[in-house]
Order: structure tokens, then sequence, then C-alpha cells
């Protein structure tokens, strides 16, 4: 992403695995999904204006 200009940010979750944000199977993992969730909204909001 750096090394074509683009605007992201990376978080790595300990203790999330895979799908941790699907509140519908094993991997659910409420704090990282909810934290993932919320700096979403807040990403979009700084970069889209949404």
């Amino acid at each position: 992403m750096r090394q074509h200009g683009k605007t992201f940010e990376k978080i790595v979750y300990p203790g999330a695995a895979h799908a941790f944000h699907n509140d519908t199977g094993g991997n659910w993992h409420e704090p990282s999904a909810t934290d993932a969730w919320d700096k979403t909204l807040a990403w979009l909001r700084k970069y889209l204006g949404t």
C-alpha cells in the first residue's frame, strides 16, 4: 500500500483469529470487533467525509 501511495491503517488484534468480526461464528471476538468497527467508521469519516 505504501509503495503505491495509498492511505491505510493496519491493526493486528492479539487473540483475534480470522473472521473475528463474524458474530455468528466461533471466532467472534467482541472486544476486537467493536474496536475495529469504531476505527473503521472513524477512518471513513476522516478520509471520505461520511
